[in-house]
């Protein structure tokens, strides 16, 4: 089951297609939560100190200086290029199916629809 499928797109989009969306969609939102998640864990062990929309302190979640410092921010980097390319597959496919395909996709994510 799609996330936030476009209304009939079940009929007339290939399986592939439909399978591939769903995957990506969950990719991004897993990626997007390890990727905040490994980046405090980084911060936490760097020593700095981490605040919610610039107002509310988040707690520590592994000791300054922890060992594990480093094989975290080796992991959130390699996140960040995870989700980067994860965001430019979603993007090339939008606009495949926008340019390409030119299936209305596209149109039914526009706001009103």
């Amino acid at each position: 089951m799609a996330l936030n499928p476009p209304r009939g797109a079940e009929g007339y989009l290939p399986a592939w297609q439909r399978v591939g969306a769903e995957l990506v969609h969950w990719l991004l939102y897993l990626v997007v939560l390890l990727t905040t998640l490994s980046g405090w864990l980084f911060e936490s062990a760097r020593g700095w100190s981490i605040t919610l929309y610039g107002a509310v302190p988040l707690p520590r979640l592994v000791e300054e200086g922890s060992q594990a410092g480093h094989a975290i921010g080796e992991l959130h980097a390699t996140l960040v290029w995870v989700l980067v390319t994860l965001v430019t597959i979603h993007i090339l496919a939008a606009l495949a199916h926008l340019l390409v395909y030119k299936d209305r996709v596209m149109h039914r994510m526009l706001p009103g629809r």
